[in-house]
């Protein structure tokens, strides 16, 4: 119960007349500080409380450290229970324990010192050279945009991204609206200010303010009330505290606009933040263009220590390169632009990997730790409270980014330590926010919160571990946690706990690949096979599905002979994957089925269900392409006694999928289409396999035409022919959709498609067509009239199938039946199989494209 200021919360009674938290009637062991915080928390417990709010209210006019803050906090978790406070990262703390009653406790009110006295004011501009700006129109604008809006903007971002650059050209830019800003623009950059009480003084001496005794922030405002101008802050992230004080003290002099840069927010009302991020740079592969904010800096750098310097097909790549190596950070291009006349860039992209000592001898003018990208992190490293040094260079060891779990199972001290600093999942969140709020680790935002270093950072980081000596306990411990990670993917996947929900967990498993690269990669050097075992094992599905198995197909073939170093489970992944993938290695046939026996046998024994079913209809896809339908059909058999009801669409794709296989083989096209259907409709229900999907929905379309169901085909055609502006549709996508479009009458609707996909056309020459459906284009010719070229199509298809030593499967029987069917219907009866094999070969594929599209060829492909 709540009675007067007694606040009651489970078993505790919190007493604020007394300064007492009791547990249970007896007082706990509580005291001080830790009980100051509690106050606040629990008095504004309808919100979260910034930690800003909770220095100034706690500690008031005694400047201490925020890692204060955090022992206080963590001090209260370890007696409340660590639900009781949460920690919103980036921004504070709330107390979320269920209060009995709902009567607010009295509020507490921070209190400001004044330190400047009231003078006479000079209104100007006093500004700095500005310096070139490249790169940032957009980031230009969008400032403008909140400085004439906004009191308080907050431009926050890493070290060495640009924002000192950004805020001169923004402050020049405003100095010129005389009319906006009648007292002028003034610049104050507090870098070399140490003392958190020279904050004051420092801005009043730019603003010619003479200093009395005793009086500070409100003083200024005071003065300053009445004032119409623009006051830009630089490098405030080492004051924080006093530049917040600042800022809350001139809300009483609303006329006067504040822009602070900063590798973190100041956290006070009306403040707004905007985030400046690296340049912009060309995608993985993509060459570099000088629309690339990253690309135009490093030109424009590399011409002013090269005059000669050009970006041409010789350099273009290797610039691209070393943009995205840098993360398009603008310090790091100029350091390693200056590098250029020295190296040129294709040495300079070589040796980046030991870009800290290589990016140094930066301009003369520039602060000394702007000078050397080693002295921009080492800054920005000292401005860390210890904890936040510890988790920053343990997070160093992930490649391409993490979630918040798996940094807390890396970055965390084992569950063992109790020692005093111990960093539990607790405290790694609260680090992990601050090293957020300092613009030290970038927060991605999406469904998922992932979090994700600078590469510059990262390698600092490293070095730090190094230096610690704790580089290698800290590989294996994330070698290890991947390796947990991907192992709980799989057994969500294919494990019989009730944690098995399907394939939603496909898209968390994609983000992890480059970690999973990392991993791999250390425990392969460490000579683990058992942890090689596992991380090959149960990762293999994910870079399958990503196209990129080849990476880690010849690793399972070697980890064979070690099978027994590992679990039951990933020996079974293990057979499972080489025997589905191995033959991209040369494998034979019978030794891919030998590799899906053992699996099966290895499963069986081992009492796994799901994995069992999954190996059985592995097996049975290979004895029916072996021509044994007999032991298809039992191992289907087998498969479908052990299902349930509860189990996930993820488990029935398989065997779906060998009951499609077996239908298609048997020639029976209407059982076909059933199963077709079946295996499509378990597809749609299954998350993160966007490219089985679009194949099974490929099928489909096919199958209904082979039975000239045009309708239907046409229909789920432009279903996806409707995802096109979401990604790009695959060369089956495209063709299999062109018949039943075209059989129904919308021929020009079939050649718009293509015209739009004319990219994947190009990416495949029309021979590779033969595979994926050059029906369409024969039925396409027909429909327009021109049934001879149709002819002429299925006369090149039969030739090159016959002089391959290859039969036409029954389902392209069925398709070109249907294109015959169209030509005799247009009266051409001497559309037989003589005809097709009397015809004369086509010069060049290229007649494959006239034939089929005729006028339209130029217009699609581009030819």
């Amino acid at each position: 119960m709540t009675n007067g200021s007694l606040v009651a919360f489970g078993r505790f009674e919190w007493r604020p007349a007394q300064r007492q938290l009791l547990a249970d009637g007896a007082p706990t062991s509580l005291k001080g500080r830790a009980l100051d915080v509690l106050q606040v928390l629990v008095t504004h417990r309808d919100r979260v409380v910034t930690k800003s709010e909770l220095l100034d209210l706690v500690w008031r006019d005694t400047f201490v450290e925020e890692a204060n803050l955090h022992v206080q906090v963590s001090a209260l978790r370890k007696v409340l229970g660590p639900s009781a406070i949460a920690t919103i990262p980036g921004s504070g703390y709330r107390f979320t324990a269920a209060v009995a009653g709902d009567e607010a406790l009295p509020k507490q009110a921070a209190t400001f010192a004044a330190s400047v006295a009231p003078a006479d004011f000079q209104p100007g501009s006093v500004l700095p050279q500005q310096p070139l700006l490249i790169g940032r129109d957009d980031e230009l604008r969008a400032l403008a945009t909140l400085l004439a809006a906004e009191r308080l903007v907050t431009l926050a971002g890493p070290g060495g991204v640009g924002k000192t650059r950004l805020a001169l050209a923004a402050a020049a830019q405003q100095a010129a609206l005389r009319d906006a800003w009648p007292d002028g623009v003034w610049w104050v950059d507090v870098a070399a200010v140490h003392d958190p009480l020279q904050v004051v003084p420092a801005v009043a001496q730019v603003l010619h303010m003479p200093m009395h005794a005793g009086r500070g922030s409100a003083g200024l405002a005071e003065a300053l009330h009445g004032r119409r101008l623009l006051l830009v802050m630089d490098n405030c992230e080492h004051l924080i505290d006093a530049a917040a004080a600042l800022a809350n003290a001139l809300r009483s002099a609303p006329q006067v606009h504040l822009l602070v840069t900063s590798q973190e927010l100041l956290n006070v009302p009306g403040e707004r933040l905007l985030r400046l991020q690296p340049l912009s740079l060309p995608g993985p592969g993509e060459s570099a263009d000088e629309r690339f904010g990253a690309v135009q800096l490093f030109v424009e750098r590399a011409r002013a220590v090269d005059r000669g310097f050009a970006l041409d097909p010789g350099s273009a790549m290797a610039v691209a390169d070393i943009c995205r190596q840098l993360d398009g950070l603008p310090l790091a291009i100029e350091l390693a632009a200056a590098r250029v006349r020295q190296l040129g860039v294709q040495a300079l992209r070589q040796r980046l990997g030991d870009s800290l000592r290589l990016l140094s001898g930066g301009s003369r003018t520039a602060m000394p730790r702007q000078r050397t990208l080693r002295a921009a992190l080492e800054w920005s490293h000292a401005l860390l409270v210890p904890a936040e040094q510890v988790v920053l260079r343990r997070l160093g060891v992930f490649v391409g980014g993490f979630t918040l779990e798996l940094a807390q199972q890396v970055a965390a001290d084992k569950a063992t330590d109790d020692s005093p600093g111990a960093l539990d999942d607790w405290a790694v969140l609260d680090a992990l926010g601050g090293l957020v709020d300092r613009s030290l680790v970038a927060l991605e935002a999406g469904e998922k919160a992932r979090y994700r270093l600078l590469e510059t950072m990262r390698l600092f980081a490293l070095e730090q571990l190094a230096q610690h000596g704790e580089l290698q306990c800290q590989r294996e411990r994330y070698a290890r946690a991947i390796a947990a990670f991907y192992a709980s993917h799989d057994d969500a996947r294919w494990g019989d706990g009730e944690q098995s929900a399907g394939g939603d967990s496909m898209p968390a498993a994609i983000a992890e690949l480059d970690n999973a690269r990392a991993a791999l990669d250390w425990a392969r050097s460490a000579g683990d096979h058992g942890l090689t075992i596992q991380l090959a094992a149960f990762t293999a599905a994910v870079f399958h599905q990503v196209g990129a198995a080849a990476e880690v197909v010849p690793t399972l073939s070697a980890l064979r002979p070690h099978l027994d170093d590992a679990p039951p489970a990933a020996q079974v992944a293990l057979l499972l994957r080489l025997g589905s993938l191995g033959r991209s290695i040369g494998i034979s046939a019978d030794e891919l089925r030998r590799l899906k026996h053992e699996a099966v046998d290895l499963a069986r024994a081992n009492g796994m269900r799901r994995r069992l079913h999954s190996a059985l209809a592995a097996l049975g896809w290979s004895v029916a392409t072996d021509g044994d339908p007999l032991a298809a059909r039992a191992a289907l058999a087998e498969a479908l006694a052990l299902e349930r009801p509860h189990d996930p669409p993820t488990m029935r794709v398989p065997r779906l999928g060998l009951e499609l296989k077996l239908a298609e083989q048997s020639g029976d096209l209407e059982a076909t289409i059933t199963a077709a259907y079946a295996a499509h409709a378990a597809f749609e229900q299954v998350a993160g396999v966007a490219s089985a999907q679009a194949a099974s929905a490929s099928n489909l379309r096919y199958f209904l035409s082979a039975a000239g169901r045009f309708d239907e085909s046409a229909a789920l055609a432009r279903r996806t022919l409707a995802h096109a502006g979401q990604r790009q549709l695959a060369l089956h996508e495209i063709l299999s959709a062109v018949m039943p479009l075209a059989a129904t009458g919308c021929a020009d609707e079939a050649v718009a498609a293509l015209r739009a996909h004319r990219q994947s056309l190009r990416n495949h020459p029309p021979a590779v067509w033969m595979q994926h459906g050059i029906e369409g284009l024969a039925m396409l010719a027909v429909v327009r009239g021109r049934a001879d070229d149709a002819l002429q199509i299925l006369a090149e298809q039969q030739r090159r199938c016959d002089a391959d030593g290859k039969v036409l499967d029954p389902i392209t029987r069925s398709l070109r039946e249907q294109v015959l069917a169209r030509c005799r219907a247009a009266g051409h009866d001497e559309a037989t199989p003589a005809t097709w094999r009397m015809a004369a070969p086509l010069r060049n594929d290229q007649g494959l494209l006239l034939l089929g599209l005729g006028d339209e060829i130029e217009a699609v492909t581009a030819i």
